[in-house]
């Protein structure tokens, strides 16, 4: 598994002696399908590199419904919101499949990113690259019909289309699990 991480660095342009130094700040997790990695009100003050698996982010919502907000998967980041707030998290994160996982202490990060200006650089584009995605999520709900964002959601992410329970696809998109069953049916 260090091999994963060590080739993700290098696809990432980090330098060799760089990454040799941040393969010694990783900490190897393994988690089963179902468990909860990070819970509402909980920091764990680490990040994770998915390795193997997948997992999303959920909520609950004032009726006590499952909301998925997000899935990350293979060379993706999970329970980053504790590095963006230093707090509690407003979500569960949940292993939806056998998980391998790459930890890194928050703090490690901030000393990595004040040594190492092209560390910070990075962590910017990552960073640009989550936001753009929560921005196109937000804008699928404002111009899209449900059918629509589904079509998008389905180019994008064939694998998790393929990979997770359709009633957390639905929930993702803001409709029923009937609804996307009736839209996949009528493509």
């Amino acid at each position: 598994m260090h091999n994963i991480i060590y080739k993700y660095m290098s696809e990432l342009g980090i330098d060799k002696s760089i990454r040799d130094e941040i393969m010694s700040l990783f900490k190897l997790e393994e988690v089963k399908a179902g468990d909860i990695i990070l819970e509402v009100g909980e920091n764990t003050h680490v990040v994770c590199l998915i390795l193997q698996g997948i997992v999303r982010g959920y909520y609950l919502d004032e009726d006590g419904n499952d909301v998925t907000k997000c899935f990350s998967k293979e060379k993706e980041w999970c329970c980053v919101y504790n590095y963006l707030e230093d707090g509690p998290a407003a979500f569960y994160v949940e292993a939806l499949e056998h998980c391998i996982l790459a930890e890194i202490k928050v703090s490690d990060i901030h000393e990595l990113m004040v040594k190492y200006p092209s560390i910070n650089i990075l962590y910017q584009k990552l960073i640009n690259k989550a936001f753009l995605k929560v921005e196109e999520k937000g804008a699928s709900f404002q111009i899209m019909d449900a059918k629509e964002r589904y079509l998008l959601f389905r180019d994008k992410n064939p694998d998790i289309c393929s990979r997770v329970k359709q009633e957390y696809i639905a929930s993702y998109l803001g409709i029923t699990p009937s609804s996307l069953s009736r839209i996949r049916k009528n493509l």
